[in-house]
C-alpha cells in the first residue's frame, strides 16, 4: 500500500471524514480497526472514529493495540470501550456541564478556560493528569470565569506518547452542531496536525446544519423583509407546534410528568398533519440540542404565546390572503377564550375576584402574570382587527378591567397573582394598596392595554393609573429600576407604553421620556444592528448571571456573564425593541429612531434560522446570537429558556408581526383603533365594579 500521512477508520458518513473530503483532503478509509492497522504503513497517523456513538464504544484488544505500537502508528481514538487491557466504565451524560480547554495544546488561538459546546455529550469516565479538554459545570460566556471546579472529567488527553484519546465523539461536530465553529476549526486543525506529525495542517470549513440566513456582510436580497416575513410564517406551519388532536395524549402524559420531563418531548411524527388551532399551539422548542442535532418541543400551552401566534398568522392573512392562516388564527383565539381552561372556572364567574383574568399556562391555571395577560390581550386585539371580527371583544375588555382592578392605586400591579390570594384578600385589596414595582418587564405592556382602552372608552381610571405609574417609573429611572434578566430589556419594554401615552395625551415631557429611554437603549445598538445585552446595577436584578460555577443552570439567567459580552437576546430584548421602536417612529417621525429600527430589521432578517436539515427550526429565531462571531452562542445558564430556545409567542410572534406592520406601512396603534367597544363596555364595567 502506498504510504500516506493519514488514515481513517470510520463510517463513510463520519462528519470529519466528509468535511476533509469537501475541503480537498483525501486519505484512505477503512471500516474495521483490524484492517486499518494491517494495511497502514509504519509511522503513519490514524484516526479511529466512533461509529456507533452513543450506544457502543470503540474496542481495540491488546493484540491489535500491540500491532499498532509495533508499527509506531500515531493514533487518535475516540469514545473507547476497551483499549488493550483497559476497560472503561459506562458512559456518563452532561446536563449543565460544558467543555473547557484545559491546556496549551491548541495554542494562543484557543486559550485555556475557553468554553466550547459538545451538545448532549456522552463520555466515558477516565483519569488524566494533564487533559487538553475537560467537561465540567462552569459559568461564563466564552471563558470559564471562575476557573474549573474540583470535579472535572477529561475529554481529550494523551493516553500514551503516541495515542491521543477522546472520551467522547469529537468527530460528531457537524451532526451534533458543536459550537462555536471557529473553536472547532482550531481543534481539528491541531489534532490532525499532531496525528500527522506536523505534515498536515488542514483549514476546514463546513456548512452548519442550522445557520443564519445571511452572513454579516452579505448583500441582502431584493425584498428581504417580505422573504423573512414569509419564512417566519412558514415556521408556524413547519414547526409542528400547532397541536394535532391525535397528539394530545402524548402532550398530556408528558405534562403530568413535568418534574421528570420539564414538559419537553419530541415533535409529532412527520406524517402527522399539523393542527388547525382548535387545540392551541405549544410554547416552542427547548434549548437543549441532542447528540444527533435534534431539539425537542416545549409542550406547555400558554395563553400569551397562543395570542401572539394568532397575531402573526393574522398578518399572513392580511398580507398574503392565506385563508388557512385566518382560520388557524381564529381557532387559536377560540382556544384561549372558549375551549381551554384559560378563561374557565373562577375566571368565568363574575362573582369571583379572578373574573376576566387569563391563566398563564395550562399547567398553571391559577397563576396570573400581568405582562403575559397583556401580550395575549394585544395579540387578540390585532387579530380581531385584521380579521375584522368582534368575536372576542367582550373577553378583551374583561381581561383589561380584571388587570386594572387588581392594580394598586398608583397603577402598579404585582408581577404575579394567584387564585388563592385573590380569594383570600379580594380584588379591592389589590386595587387600593400603595404597591410600587419599577419593573417595565412586568408592568409596561399592561399599561399599553390601559391606554388603548382609555382611548376607546374615556374611562378615566385607565389613564389616571397609567399616567401616575409612568410618571413615577420615569422619576425612578435609572437608579431604582428593577431589572429581570438585564437592564436593556427593561428599556425595550418601556418604548411601547411611552409611545402610546403620547397618542393619548401629547406632552413634550412625554416625548422627552420616550427619547431618553430610546437613546439609552440605542447606546447598546451595534453597527450590524444588534442590540447588545447589558445587566443593570447589582442588587436590583431578579435573575443575575451565575455567581459561581455551582450556580450555573439553577435559575433563570441572562445570556451574558458580564457587560461587554457580544450577544443579542431575541426573547427578552430585541423582539420588544423592534415593536417599541416601530411604535415610537409612528408617533415621533424621528430620523435617528427610524435608522435604528431599520438597522434592527436588517439584523433580524440576517440572523433568521436557515436550515434544510431541521424544517421545524427553519424560519425561526433563537433566543441568543453572538454578533461578533456571527453564530448562535451565549451563556446557556437559563434553566428554562436557554440560548437555543425558540418561543412561539414572545419571539416569533412579535418579530413576525412587526415585519408585517412594516410591510403594511402601518402601526400597532393604528391597526387596533378599528375595534368598537362602545356598546359592550358600560355593561362590563358595571359587572366588574
Amino acid at each position: 500500500m502506498r504510504k500516506t500521512d493519514l488514515v481513517f477508520c470510520c463510517e463513510p458518513d463520519n462528519d470529519l471524514y466528509k468535511v476533509m473530503i469537501e475541503n480537498g483532503y483525501r486519505y484512505p478509509r477503512f471500516d474495521l480497526v483490524s484492517e486499518a492497522i494491517a494495511r497502514t504503513s509504519e509511522g503513519e497517523g490514524m484516526l479511529i472514529l466512533a461509529s456507533e456513538y452513543p450506544d457502543k464504544g470503540i474496542k481495540i484488544d491488546s493484540e491489535l493495540l500491540n500491532k499498532a505500537l509495533i508499527k509506531r502508528l500515531r493514533l487518535y481514538i475516540e469514545y473507547p470501550a476497551i483499549i488493550g487491557s483497559l476497560s472503561f466504565n459506562e458512559p456518563k451524560m452532561t446536563k449543565w456541564e460544558r467543555c473547557v480547554i484545559s491546556s496549551d495544546f491548541f495554542g494562543a488561538k484557543l486559550e485555556k478556560m475557553r468554553i466550547i459546546a459538545i451538545h448532549d455529550c456522552h463520555f466515558v469516565p477516565a483519569e488524566s493528569g494533564n487533559p487538553h479538554i475537560v467537561v465540567a459545570r462552569v459559568a461564563g460566556f466564552n471563558k470559564a470565569i471562575f476557573g474549573l471546579p474540583e470535579k472535572v472529567y477529561p475529554i481529550l488527553f494523551l493516553y500514551k506518547p503516541d495515542i491521543l484519546l477522546s472520551t467522547t465523539k469529537l468527530s460528531n461536530f457537524v451532526s451534533g452542531r458543536y459550537s462555536p465553529q471557529d473553536a472547532w476549526q482550531i481543534i481539528w486543525n491541531k489534532i490532525i496536525n499532531w496525528i500527522s506529525k506536523g505534515k498536515i495542517t488542514p483549514t476546514l470549513k463546513w456548512k452548519p446544519a442550522v445557520r443564519p440566513m445571511y452572513a454579516l456582510n452579505e448583500k441582502l436580497s431584493r425584498g428581504f423583509e417580505k422573504k423573512a416575513f414569509d419564512k417566519a410564517v412558514g415556521w408556524f406551519y413547519n414547526s409542528k407546534l400547532l397541536v394535532n388532536p391525535d397528539f394530545e395524549k402524548q402532550i398530556k402524559n408528558t405534562i403530568e410528568r413535568i418534574k421528570e420531563t420539564d414538559g419537553v418531548g419530541p415533535p409529532p411524527p412527520d406524517d402527522m398533519p399539523i393542527g388547525d388551532g382548535k387545540n392551541g399551539i405549544s410554547e416552542g422548542y427547548s434549548a437543549k440540542i441532542y447528540y444527533n442535532g435534534s431539539q425537542k418541543q416545549r409542550y406547555i400551552r400558554r395563553s400569551d404565546c397562543i395570542g401572539e401566534s394568532a397575531m402573526a398568522l393574522s398578518f399572513d392573512y392580511k398580507i398574503n390572503r392565506h385563508k388557512q392562516s385566518k382560520d388557524i388564527a381564529k381557532n387559536l383565539l377560540d382556544y384561549i377564550y372558549f375551549i381551554s381552561s384559560f378563561r374557565k372556572g373562577p375566571r368565568s364567574d363574575p362573582r369571583h375576584p379572578a373574573y376576566g383574568l387569563l391563566s398563564w399556562a395550562e399547567n398553571a391555571l391559577d397563576i396570573y402574570y400581568g405582562d403575559d395577560n397583556a401580550r395575549s390581550i394585544l395579540g387578540t386585539l390585532v387579530t380581531s382587527a385584521l380579521l375584522n371580527s368582534d368575536r372576542w371583544t367582550r373577553q378583551i375588555l374583561e381581561a383589561i378591567l380584571a388587570n386594572l382592578r387588581t392594580a394598586g392605586k398608583y397603577g402598579f400591579r404585582h408581577s404575579r397573582l394567584e387564585t388563592c390570594e385573590l380569594e383570600r384578600e379580594g380584588w379591592r385589596k389589590f386595587n387600593e394598596e400603595e404597591y410600587v414595582k419599577y419593573s417595565p418587564h412586568y408592568q409596561a405592556y399592561i399599561w399599553a392595554c390601559y391606554l388603548w382602552a382609555y382611548n376607546k372608552t374615556n374611562y378615566e381610571p385607565f389613564l389616571n393609573k397609567t399616567e401616575t405609574a409612568i410618571q413615577m417609573i420615569m422619576e425612578a429611572y435609572p437608579r431604582n429600576w428593577r431589572w429581570t434578566n438585564g437592564i436593556t430589556q427593561e428599556r425595550a419594554r418601556m418604548l411601547l407604553p411611552l409611545s402610546w401615552l403620547i397618542r393619548v395625551r401629547d406632552k413634550q415631557e412625554y416625548r422627552d421620556w420616550l427619547y431618553l429611554i430610546a437613546n439609552d437603549l440605542l447606546k447598546d445598538q451595534q453597527s450590524c444592528g444588534a442590540i447588545r445585552e447589558s445587566i443593570g446595577e447589582a442588587g436590583l436584578g431578579q435573575y443575575a448571571p451565575p455567581i459561581s460555577n455551582e450556580a450555573y443552570g439553577t435559575s433563570e439567567a441572562p445570556l451574558i456573564q458580564e457587560n461587554g459580552d457580544p450577544v443579542s437576546d431575541m426573547l427578552y430584548t430585541s423582539n420588544f425593541a423592534f415593536i417599541g421602536l416601530h411604535e415610537a417612529n409612528a408617533v415621533s417621525n424621528n430620523k435617528k429612531l427610524k435608522e435604528a429600527e431599520d438597522k434592527l430589521t436588517e439584523f433580524l432578517c440576517r440572523i433568521q434560522i436557515n436550515s434544510e436539515v431541521y424544517p421545524y427550526l427553519d424560519g425561526g429565531w433563537y433566543r441568543a446570537f453572538d454578533f461578533k462571531n456571527w453564530e448562535y452562542w451565549a451563556s446557556n445558564s437559563d434553566i428554562g429558556w436557554g440560548a437555543w430556545s425558540i418561543e412561539s409567542g414572545w419571539t416569533q410572534g412579535w418579530i413576525t408581526a412587526t415585519l408585517g406592520m412594516r410591510l403594511q406601512k402601518t402601526s400597532l396603534w393604528d391597526i387596533i383603533q378599528k375595534i368598537e367597544v362602545e356598546e359592550k363596555f358600560p355593561k362590563i364595567l358595571k359587572l366588574m365594579s
